[in-house]
């Protein structure tokens, strides 16, 4: 997978419409914070990764790195799956006026890594609206043309 630094530009996906800021593109050859992830905050990017808005399609694959290479098809929790790896997400931060990209292995690198997101994004996942929504499309108009 491609690593971005956390909260710096992630040309990875290219729209006109979005300058997305990079979260979660982890590598097993980089530092990155570790801590604990409410399970509120985890509840709601899995329901964000069940059917994530993709404004385009890329082919192919992430694997975790930091488990030799591979990595799980899914995260399963209460139950219920979530396929991972092939997605991104796309989180808008009205109060930041920016939006995130991270790719759906975050849900992964949280859980089985430790991975501790900026607090900033784990603010904007527990506040954003759900997927296919209308208040979803409104938050990501008004986040990615600022105020």
């Amino acid at each position: 997978m491609t690593w971005f630094e956390d909260l710096s530009p992630c040309d990875y996906h290219r729209h006109p419409a979005l300058a997305p800021l990079a979260v979660g593109w982890l590598e097993a050859d980089h530092p990155f914070e570790t801590g604990d992830v409410d399970a509120r905050t985890v509840q709601q990017l899995f329901e964000l990764l069940r059917d994530p808005w993709q404004p385009s399609l890329f082919l192919g694959w992430h694997d975790c790195s930091m488990c030799g290479g591979e990595g799980p098809s899914h995260v399963e929790l209460a139950g219920e799956q979530v396929a991972i790896g092939t997605r991104n997400l796309f989180v808008p931060d009205l109060q930041h006026a920016c939006v995130y990209i991270a790719p759906s292995m975050i849900l992964h690198y949280v859980r089985d890594h430790h991975y501790a997101p900026p607090e900033r994004f784990l603010a904007a996942v527990r506040a954003c609206p759900p997927m296919g929504s209308t208040a979803y499309a409104q938050a990501m108009k008004r986040a990615a043309t600022g105020p």
